[in-house]
């Protein structure tokens, strides 16, 4: 089974995180799929960036949910549309990770989601989070989209894989790799959920997802990461 390389925010080691330039260059790479971080703009505008914090993104004072889309637009930040486009004529893949922004828990992935689906086909969209109630509302309105849990907490290996599969509808686990362990990779397997982990970046973690028999990485370099594949 070939691995498959998502580019995590992009070619994060070679340009700034969720960068256009990181996009372009995990396109050039043919990353499989590119790894998004979607919110809202006070305009409700999705855009891409990781933080809802402007200040630990080093922009300034204030929140993403707080801005218009024309003041973050000159700090920098690509809005998803843009992102979209860059991806549509490509044969990369996209992985939208829906993040939580105060009072825009149910309506965020409603327009997150429903703006992907215009520009570019839907079996090229796998939809993400964290969050149970984003899940519960993609299912709700995009059940046509593939959706996949992102686990952070080892507590995720108690819980039975037939919880989310008859609650949320979900084909894919985003676990953490330090908390994977082959035991939970053959179970997940067993009842047909695909297994992408993250963040593996050195080719002691490359050896450990391959001994894992994982499905796919998150990787923040995937020109070291496809290379390191490649050599079988």
């Amino acid at each position: 089974m070939r691995m498959k390389i998502f580019a995590h925010r992009g070619d994060s080691k070679e340009a700034p995180e969720n960068s256009i330039e990181a996009f372009r260059k995990a396109i050039e790479l043919e990353a499989d799929s590119i790894e998004i971080d979607c919110q809202l703009t006070r305009d409700k505008i999705p855009v891409v960036t990781h933080n809802n914090n402007l200040a630990k993104l080093k922009l300034g004072k204030g929140c993403v949910h707080q801005k218009t889309w024309a003041e973050l637009e000159s700090l920098g930040v690509p809005s998803l549309t843009e992102v979209l486009e860059l991806v549509k004529p490509s044969g990369t893949d996209v992985i939208l990770d829906l993040k939580a922004q105060p009072g825009l828990m149910h309506i965020g992935p409603r327009i997150i989601a429903g703006l992907a689906q215009e520009i570019i086909s839907p079996n090229r969209i796998l939809l993400s989070s964290f969050y149970f109630r984003h899940l519960l509302t993609l299912k709700k309105h995009f059940n046509h989209i593939p959706r996949a849990l992102i686990a952070m907490q080892s507590s995720f290996k108690l819980v039975p894989p037939e919880i989310f599969d008859r609650f949320f509808m979900l084909r894919a686990f985003h676990p953490l790799l330090k908390w994977t362990t082959p035991s939970l990779v053959n179970k997940w397997h067993e009842k047909g959920f695909k297994v992408h982990v993250w963040v593996a970046n050195s080719e002691a973690q490359f050896r450990r997802c391959r001994e894992l028999g994982v499905d796919g990485i998150f990787t923040d370099d995937p020109r070291r990461a496809r290379e390191f594949f490649a050599q079988g």
